[in-house]
């Protein structure tokens, strides 16, 4: 006989696949026609009843703005650190004159507006049911430089990119006036004199845009990196009392920032012009800066902020003693230093890496660049038969540690298993590469969760929700220094031949000058 005991049909919240299951299962095992009835009769009432409230919760997500040089993306992540939903947009390049390199800032805001959207649509058509974001974080291409009005909230020009050359007087000049030099603000900011920096770039744009000189001597500026300008958006902008922050990462490549005291500097401030009411306030990479204002995302704290070669080395998950090496057009290695300061005497660059907290300790890194490194490999193994190796900036970096314990690979060229082969024998350690590439956007999620409690700093260091890929060393060092030896010297001889091009050209141009004389 069928019988319903303790357990109701009517007090059931089983999906249908799971009660027709129930009920052909029912069917085979009653012994009459009067067992049927009873289980149909129970089953004809479940589906003509009240739904059942199943009060399903949502699944919580964490959005991670990537505002990139060529492109924005915005990735969506569970709270097991996995991506479940992305968008990507191009962003347009303006190059007025060569050396120049802009963006316009209303495509920069327009390319976040739109991933922003198409990211959580997509989520919302997965099989994940109700979702809610619960943080934002964001990362950015570093020492992109804007200036907005404080009273309308509109961009005073474009932005200048982080490549852009046009600031190189303005390098030369203070180099040849100040008593250090190109060393000049080393000791301070852990940077030398260079195009790059914000600092460069905001002298060059008061000296030469007149709304920016006007809005900055009437005290209506607003100055500031890509993290700043998206922050002040998301939050309102002029209208609704937008936010004008920064992170310590991106602080400390404006030029401007004291890396022992993460806080904006006096003296050199006045090197380049700048008042204090147009900088943002320094917060640290992971608390809550403010919340969205407006649009699907409203009322979600901004608890993440972080450079994008720093948001890398938090997605690696790089500790004490290890680097991040990002292989694209360029390769930009980090090595992570712990909470000390480690002076670079080999021309790299003394930086933040993060704080994932107001209270948490500031960690550092010394960094270092390769201006072509994608390309460039291509281009050598395809013709040369050879690659070119970060090992030069690794070694230098080794210079305040022992010994680097292990390198973090990705962008497009690590997925070129002979290349991150051979770094591992020239470099004599681990190589270890991961499945999940844009560790950048991953960064940027960890600093929000971090920022709203979701995750520890320990947790996060502790964990990974992706397999990788180990490259361990398959030569011996002696092996290992003669490779390097080889590429050494290849090198030197490349800039020799550069010298005696350089020469031809100036000879030639004696001789020019030579016969326009004569004539």
């Amino acid at each position: 006989m069928y019988a319903s005991g303790p357990f109701s049909l009517q007090d059931s919240a089983l999906p249908n696949v799971v009660l027709s299951s129930a009920f052909s299962h029912a069917v085979n095992r009653a012994t009459d026609v009067e067992a049927a009835s009873h289980f149909l009769a129970d089953l004809l009432a479940l589906t003509t009843s009240e739904p059942v409230n199943q009060s399903i919760a949502p699944t919580e997500l964490i959005a991670a703005i990537d505002a990139g040089t060529q492109s924005t993306r915005v990735y969506l992540f569970n709270r097991h650190q996995q991506a479940v939903a992305s968008h990507q947009v191009s962003l347009p390049q303006i190059r007025p004159q060569p050396g120049w390199h802009e963006h316009d800032p209303y495509e920069v805001w327009k390319g976040v507006e739109e991933c922003m959207v198409m990211a959580l649509e997509l989520a919302a058509q997965e099989t994940l049911g109700p979702v809610e974001v619960t943080a934002i974080g964001i990362t950015n291409q570093r020492e992109t430089t804007l200036v907005w009005s404080r009273t309308t909230g509109q961009p005073l020009s474009n932005a200048i990119v982080w490549m852009d050359t046009r600031t190189a007087d303005i390098c030369n000049t203070l180099s040849a006036e100040l008593p250090g030099g190109v060393e000049h603000f080393r000791a301070k900011t852990g940077l030398p004199i260079s195009t790059y920096l914000l600092a460069y770039k905001f002298k060059w744009m008061y000296d030469n845009v007149d709304d920016v000189t006007r809005a900055v001597d009437s005290g209506d500026a607003c100055f500031g990196a890509v993290d700043s300008r998206l922050m002040y958006m998301l939050t309102g902008g002029a209208q609704g009392g937008g936010v004008h922050v920064t992170d310590v990462s991106n602080a400390s490549r404006t030029g401007l920032m004291d890396l022992a005291t993460c806080e904006w500097d006096p003296e050199i401030m006045a090197v380049f012009g700048v008042t204090p009411g147009c900088l943002p306030r320094i917060m640290s990479c992971a608390e809550v800066y403010g919340h969205v204002a407006a649009g699907p995302y409203e009322g979600v704290p901004i608890s993440g902020s972080i450079g994008d070669q720093h948001a890398a080395m938090l997605g690696q998950r790089c500790v004490k003693g290890e680097a991040e090496n990002t292989y694209g057009t360029g390769a930009f290695v980090l090595l992570h230093t712990g909470p000390h300061i480690v002076p670079s005497r080999h021309g790299l660059l003394t930086t933040v890496a993060y704080r994932l907290g107001p209270d948490a300790a500031t960690q550092y890194a010394l960094e270092g660049s390769i201006a072509v490194a994608g390309r460039g490999v291509s281009w050598l193994m395809e013709n040369l038969g050879i690659a070119a190796y970060p090992k030069e900036v690794v070694d230098a970096q080794a210079a305040g540690l022992k010994k680097i314990k292990m390198l973090r690979a990705d962008g497009g060229a690590s997925q070129n298993d002979l290349l991150m082969q051979m770094q591992a024998d020239v470099l004599q350690c681990t190589v270890r590469r991961p499945v999940f590439q844009e560790t950048t956007a991953l960064g940027a999620a960890l600093a929000a969760g971090i920022g709203i409690g979701m995750w520890t700093e320990e947790e996060v260091l502790a964990s990974h929700a992706y397999g990788s890929t180990d490259f361990r060393p398959h030569i011996r060092p002696k092996r290992a220094a003669e490779r390097f030896g080889k590429w050494n010297r290849a090198v030197e001889r490349s800039v020799q031949l550069a010298d005696l091009e350089n020469e031809r050209d100036a000879w030639g141009q004696r001789a020019l000058s030579v016969h326009a004389t004569q004539s």
